[in-house]
C-alpha cells in the first residue's frame, strides 16, 4: 500500500508568481494611463483658468483706459507671453517673448502674473507658454485682442467660449479666446 506524503516545503510556484506578478503589471499600466489622462485634463484647465484670469485683468484695464493692453510699437497681430517666468523669457516656440513693460502695465490688474512653464514639445520644439495678441487697432489703441495656447490632446476640450482654430496636429491642440 503506498501512502502519500504531503511535501513539506512552503511557498509558491513558479506559475503563481508569475501570475501575480502579470496581474500587478496589467493594473500598474491601467493606474499609470488614468494618471497622466488627469494630469493632461488638469494642465488644461489650468491654463483655462489663467486665460480667463487675464481676459479679466484686461477688461478692467479696458474701464480704466478706454483701450486693451498695448504697448508703443505694438502692432496688429503682435503679442508677448503672458506673465513671468518663461524659459528665456520666450514662448510659443520662441515665436513671441516676455515684456517687461507689458507685464508692468497689466500688474495692477492681476495678482502675481500666472504664466505656463510646463514644457510641451512638439517635433523638438517648445510651445508652452500663453499669448497675447492685439489684433485690431484704432486710433491708436487696441479694439480687440487674442489669448492664445497650446494642450495636450486631439480632441476639441479647450474649455466652454473657447475656439480650436485649426485640426490638432502632433498631439496638441490649440485654443484660443477673443475680445
Amino acid at each position: 500500500m503506498k501512502i502519500f506524503q504531503k511535501n513539506s516545503s512552503y511557498g509558491f510556484t513558479l506559475i503563481e508568481l508569475l501570475v501575480v506578478i502579470a496581474i500587478i503589471s496589467l493594473l500598474s499600466s491601467v493606474v499609470l494611463a488614468s494618471v497622466q489622462t488627469a494630469t493632461g485634463r488638469a494642465n488644461a484647465v489650468y491654463k483655462l483658468q489663467t486665460a480667463r484670469q487675464y481676459m479679466n485683468a484686461f477688461a478692467l484695464y479696458q474701464t480704466d483706459n478706454d483701450s486693451y493692453p498695448r504697448i508703443s510699437g505694438m502692432g496688429v497681430n503682435s503679442g508677448f507671453c503672458l506673465g513671468a517666468s518663461n524659459p528665456n523669457d520666450t514662448c510659443y516656440n520662441t515665436e513671441y517673448t516676455e515684456s517687461d513693460t507689458f507685464n508692468d502695465e497689466i500688474s495692477s490688474y492681476i495678482s502675481g502674473l500666472p504664466s505656463d512653464t510646463k514644457s510641451l514639445i512638439v517635433e523638438g520644439s517648445d510651445i508652452r507658454g500663453i499669448v497675447y495678441q492685439c489684433l485690431a487697432i484704432s486710433n491708436n489703441i487696441c479694439t480687440s485682442y487674442a489669448i492664445r495656447w497650446f494642450i495636450e490632446g486631439n480632441t476639441p476640450n479647450c474649455g466652454e467660449g473657447v475656439s480650436v482654430p485649426a485640426v490638432p496636429t502632433s498631439g496638441f491642440l490649440e485654443c484660443v479666446i477673443t475680445k
